[in-house]
């Protein structure tokens, strides 16, 4: 009797070997899959490209961290809303008078808003004064505002260096590339350290398009030490405050 409890014991041993073989089998399997994820959507310059494009028009205000675009301060939607109508709309559609200003109906800027954030507050039209310099008048007869083909400081680009995807979902870790010390010492944008790195949240919409849901503080650059994105820590500018667009 007592033989055949130890062989029974000795195979309920092994079973249990067996299971966590297994286990740790398939704990390395989903884990490697994770980092080959990661690591193909990195590598898709597609993708990457698209992101930092529509990206673009909120980096370069630099705002506050939010967990939903209601959060924002609506002057800083509606400057973001204005940049990315820039960006991606053939101005040419647009009355230009002689100093090369453009007039753009409210309605394309609250468009645009949605097109960034989803739905957001009721925009509140009137003049803009940003913190880099830039006025958008706006004419409450016209209903229209005066924008510039391109702004008079660009503050910050976005660069990507690490995607996460779950669904329709893209996790970002956004590198803040200092677009001054880029134009000054006539670096490659791959030599210039980021300032700092944010983590924004992208929705892929049914018709292809992005969302930006939110927007949170990471880990600071204090040092020289960078990614395989990034070789040197550069000059930087000063970020802006609280107020992000705002003077």
């Amino acid at each position: 009797m007592k033989e055949k409890n130890g062989k029974k014991g000795r195979g309920v041993a092994w079973f249990g070997l067996v299971v966590m073989a297994f286990a740790l089998v398939g704990l390395f399997a989903v884990g490697y899959g994770g980092v080959r994820l990661t690591a193909s959507l990195l590598s898709n310059d597609k993708l990457k490209g698209e992101l930092e494009d529509f990206l673009a028009p909120v980096v370069i205000l630099d705002p506050p961290a939010f967990d939903s675009p209601d959060q924002l301060d609506e002057r800083i939607v509606r400057t973001a809303a204005i940049w990315h109508l820039v960006r991606t709309e053939d101005l040419s559609r647009y009355q230009m008078d002689s100093y090369g200003f453009f007039a753009v109906p409210a309605t394309d800027i609250e468009r645009h808003a949605v097109q960034l954030f989803g739905e957001v507050p009721a925009l509140q039209h009137d003049s803009i004064q940003t913190y880099t310099g830039d006025l958008f008048s706006y004419s409450e007869e016209a209903g229209c505002y005066i924008v510039p083909s391109e702004p008079q400081i660009i503050p910050y680009i976005p660069e990507i260096d690490e995607i996460t995807r779950s669904g329709d979902t893209y996790t970002l870790r956004v590198g803040y590339i200092p677009y001054a010390a880029q134009w000054s010492s006539g670096s490659r944008r791959t030599e210039i350290s980021p300032d700092k790195y944010l983590t924004a949240v992208v929705v892929r919409q049914e018709d292809g398009s992005f969302r930006l849901s939110s927007l949170s503080n990471t880990e600071r650059v204090e040092d020289n030490t960078s990614s395989a994105q990034t070789v040197s820590q550069a000059s930087s500018i000063t970020p802006s405050d609280t107020s992000g667009v705002l003077a």
